[in-house]
């Protein structure tokens, strides 16, 4: 069925018939956990495998079609989404970096990735200062200056011919 038989289909109330004849709340529960499986940072082959599909195309179809239903192509979404991932990341280093970690050297590594994922958040999120950048006059006040020494009126215009090189 072409996408646009899908979105007829879905406006009339109609079942949709796909994925070895489910109807569409099927289909949507299942891309919709495909979708979950995602988030929390599976693989297509692991997605497969936990859903039981033999391969990771049905896997990733199952995701794409999931996500282009939901329309999350929107900058506001897509941020959500990755703000969720991150919750996720934060809240699995939390514990490693309150001291339950096994040794140092993973407690030490946990707050490295927590600096991280808390630098990636901020500048996804705008959170960080714009950077400010001074443009100073200086350049060209000593570039007028050089050519008004070499004799040239527009210092962004080359001199003509190559007498200025000659001895």
């Amino acid at each position: 069925m072409s996408g646009t038989d899908d979105l007829l289909a879905a406006a009339s109330g109609t079942p949709l018939q796909g994925d070895a004849g489910k109807d569409r709340a099927e289909v949507t529960a299942r891309e919709t956990r495909a979708i979950r499986f995602r988030i929390a940072g599976l693989t297509y082959d692991q997605i497969a495998k936990e859903m039981g599909y033999s391969d990771r195309s049905t896997a990733r179809d199952l995701v794409m079609r999931g996500l282009r239903r939901v329309q999350v192509e929107s900058s506001d979404e897509l941020r959500r989404l990755e703000n969720a991932r991150l919750d996720t990341a934060t809240a699995a280093l939390v514990p490693l970096i309150a001291g339950r970690a096994t040794n140092d050297n993973i407690r030490i590594r946990a707050i490295d990735s927590f600096i991280r994922v808390s630098a990636r958040r901020a500048r996804m999120n705008g959170l960080d200062a714009p950077l400010e950048v001074q443009v100073s006059d200086e350049w060209d006040t000593r570039i007028a200056e050089l050519a008004a020494q070499l004799g040239i009126n527009d210092p962004t215009m080359e001199p003509a011919g190559d007498d200025h090189l000659a001895p």
